[in-house]
């Protein structure tokens, strides 16, 4: 976590909610949120191997994007085949 970050994001905290002002930061830590070259999420069958599954790159939007995922990803996996709305997010995208 860098200071100068950590400050910024302190600073609008305390324009949001001016009682923090007083508040000691004992404290930080950074999440890996991996995101993509193409921005999109990569959902699907990962090429090269028989039984492996990914759900990975949502970056910042990975807490929204986690219900409908998760729901596609289920169902794809219980039938063994990739649903079709999940195409666009393929790892393959990305063979050469």
């Amino acid at each position: 976590v860098r200071y100068e970050d950590l400050r910024a994001l302190a600073a609008g905290a305390v324009r949001a909610v001016p009682a923090l002002a007083d508040v000691t930061v004992k404290r930080s830590w950074a999440g890996l949120r991996p995101g993509t070259p193409d921005g999109l999420p990569i959902l699907g069958r990962l090429p090269g191997w028989q039984n492996v599954w990914v759900a990975t790159g949502h970056y910042r939007n990975g807490i929204l994007m986690a219900p409908g995922s998760s729901l596609l990803m289920a169902q794809s996996l219980l039938a063994g085949t990739l649903d079709a709305r999940l195409s666009t997010f393929t790892p393959e995208r990305f063979a050469e």
